[in-house]
């Protein structure tokens, strides 16, 4: 925020952080602004420090140059305290009124003295800012001081970011003597120990007493403390409140690897930080907040990008990337699914999102059981992301950290995210949690879901299971496989998978269902009256034209017989019939041993109208229709456009009403 004056008589000095509520942020300076005359910019960043409460959020300290009256107003409040109510406050400055003595009539005869008090000395100092590796000069004052012989003190530092340098004495009040030594001290760091002997007796009153220099050795802030005063000075009483030093980091905006120049590679330098990866000094941080907000996120990785390549560090619409506000980001859900991995192997997970709108960057956190699972990449090759830098790290045993950049590119829309990549440690469940969602994902709602760790293989127990298994001729093999169906184009409908040759229970299975992603889409599994009814089955797209199914029937009721193992819903796309093949592969757990197989799916012209794919035409497909007709103007290989005019409008209604009427005509 900004501080300004209605009667400029107050010159800013600096702002003590001791006692305050924000005592224990990184980074805390006032800077005086050229207009309006008078006014402070305060700009503070707590780092891992936050302020919560009331109370004293920071001091001011100004130089009162003239005699009147000023009122102090906060304006321009932004990030944490923006929105804020803010009151003016009132400075009157005046003169110190000296002290008169009145003469007073003392009796001749008894005439009394009374003895002067001598006013306690003051020591002080007061301190300079600056820049990463310029020289800051700290003054030692004094004032109200008796004869000055022999005296010492301390000066410590409360962050040694200070390198000591020397003291100088020219022109101050001991200027020209020569046993002055200063040394630094082991204990605490950055502490220096000054001590001044066989002076000449002087008596200063006030003055500089001596000047020291240091070298800023990095970025942040320190106070310097005057203690353990010894000799002339013993009893002197101590202010420190000019001790504070704010020192910047020194650079270009945005270089983030101090190269002098902010290239690609300050962009991944930063994502490796906030993927936990790396570690950056202050200095660093500082000239990684590129946008200025007062924090470090993945929002200053874009505008890093953006320097990096010639542009304003600005966001794509033009405006300051601080807030998500300022852009018209947001995403409705994000979300993890159930699937199920063999113990030992490695598994995808798909992150979905929904409503996306212009999302450049973002980050979260995935939480999951590390006894049970292990992390091991972050993969966007087909996803929503593929244009995206994306970084992911197991920052903690069970909670990885995903960081994204857009390279001047952006998601909308919905789909699949990105792919995480686990590895299953042991048999078990563990939920998947996502946490800690920021930048262009911030608001939206998280989603988790289940990962279930199959054994490679079970053994089939000796005890008889009830009901018997069904003989098998010997001469059926022991296998699964697809049957064949009809789809109609446009339509969906179902592959049965057939379990045959059954001789040993079947507590689980995990199997491969391949087909050609051109012509079909798969859907979704149905387990009702299958074999799979009482299991638990999971169902993962791992690929185009690659689907993972899972299934983990009761240990009490096992498969024992054959029959249809499940049903795949699939979808027929294009638009002329054709015919297929569709297949199972990579059987593993209780189907280990079994052979795969191929079943053929012929594509075929359904029925005219048949929207919802049932192979009737009836009020069904209306509602239908209605449903559709609500997005407007289409293609031509839209099937909802009946009559082919490239929009969905009354004249397909009228017709599907039509084509309804005739076909119950004929049914009745």
């Amino acid at each position: 925020f900004d501080i300004e004056q209605s009667n400029r008589i107050l010159s800013f000095d600096s702002i003590p952080k001791t006692r305050t509520l924000t005592e224990g942020f990184l980074f805390v300076n006032g800077v005086t602004l050229p207009e309006p005359i008078g006014a402070v910019r305060i700009a503070a960043v707590g780092g891992p420090a936050s302020v919560t409460g009331d109370g004293i959020l920071l001091t001011l300290r100004y130089h009162a140059s003239e005699v009147g009256l000023t009122t102090l107003t906060i304006t321009n409040l932004v990030d944490d305290v923006e929105g804020a109510k803010v009151t003016a406050g009132v400075v009157t400055v005046r003169i110190t009124p000296v002290p008169t003595e009145t003469p007073t009539e003392t009796p001749i005869e008894t005439p009394t003295e009374t003895p002067a008090i001598a006013p306690r000395p003051i020591v002080s100092i007061i301190a300079q800012s600056g820049m990463v590796g310029e020289r800051i000069t700290a003054y030692v004052l004094v004032q109200n001081t008796g004869r000055l012989r022999n005296f010492g003190f301390d000066v410590t530092q409360t962050n040694n970011i200070l390198g000591f340098e020397g003291v100088d004495t020219q022109n101050t009040i001991i200027s020209g003597v020569r046993q002055v030594v200063a040394r630094p001290l082991l204990n605490p760091p950055g502490a220096i120990r000054v001590d001044v002997a066989s002076i000449a007796a002087r008596n200063p009153r006030k003055g500089v007493l001596l000047r020291i220099q240091y070298t800023a050795q990095s970025a942040g802030e320190t106070v310097l403390r005057l203690t353990n005063l010894t000799g002339d000075l013993a009893d002197a009483r101590v202010s420190n409140v000019g001790g504070f030093v704010s020192i910047g980091a020194r650079g270009l905006l945005g270089d983030v690897d101090l190269d002098g120049q902010v290239t690609g590679a300050d962009v991944f330098l930063l994502l490796s930080y906030l993927a936990r990866m790396q570690e950056l000094t202050v200095e660093q941080l500082q000239l990684a907040d590129c946008n200025q907000d007062g924090r470090v996120d993945v929002r200053d990785v874009q505008a890093i990008f953006n320097l990096s390549v010639g542009l304003p560090a600005e966001g794509r619409s033009g405006k300051v990337v601080s807030s998500p506000g300022f852009r018209a980001i947001s995403a409705n859900a994000i979300s993890l699914p159930d699937i199920a991995i063999i113990e030992g192997e490695t598994g995808t997970i798909d992150v979905s999102v929904s409503g996306a709108s212009d999302v450049s960057s973002f980050s979260f956190e995935i939480v999951f059981d590390a006894n049970l699972l292990e992390f091991v990449s972050a993969n966007t090759d087909g996803t929503l992301s593929n244009d995206f830098i994306v970084l992911g790290n197991e920052s903690t045993p069970g909670r990885a950290i995903i960081v994204a950049q857009g390279l001047a590119t952006s998601i909308s829309g919905s789909g699949i995210l990105l792919q995480l990549k686990i590895r299953a440690k042991a048999i078990g469940q563990s939920s998947i949690a996502i946490e800690n969602l920021t930048a262009d994902l911030a608001n939206a709602t998280a989603q988790g879901g289940t990962v279930t760790i199959l054994p490679s293989s079970v053994e089939a127990t000796p005890t008889p299971i009830s009901p018997t298994p069904t003989p098998v001729s010997p001469s059926v093999r022991f296998a699964v496989l697809p049957g064949d169906s009809a789809i109609s184009i446009g339509g969906s409908g179902m592959v049965n998978i057939l379990l045959m040759g059954v001789r040993e229970p079947v507590t689980s299975y995990t199997f491969d269902f391949v087909y050609d992603s051109a012509l079909m889409q798969y859907v979704s599994i149905f387990k009702t009256g299958t074999l799979s009814s009482n299991a638990q089955v999971i169902a993962n797209e791992i690929s185009a034209g690659k689907v993972r199914i899972t299934g983990m029937p009761l240990l009490t009721r096992p498969i024992t017989t054959d029959g249809i193992l499940l049903q795949i819903e699939m979808r027929a796309l294009g638009e002329m019939e054709t015919s297929t093949t569709v297949g199972t592969e990579n059987l593993q757990a209780g189907i280990k041993s079994a052979w795969p197989g191929v079943g053929s799916v012929a594509i075929i012209q359904g029925i005219w109208g048949d929207l919802n794919s049932d192979n009737m035409l009836d009020a069904d497909d209306l509602l239908h229709f209605s449903q559709r007709w609500k997005s407007g103007a289409t293609d031509e290989s839209d099937r909802f456009d009946l009559n082919k005019d490239n929009v969905i409008d009354e004249y397909d209604l009228l017709e599907l009403v039509e084509r309804i009427k005739r076909a119950s005509i004929n049914l009745n």
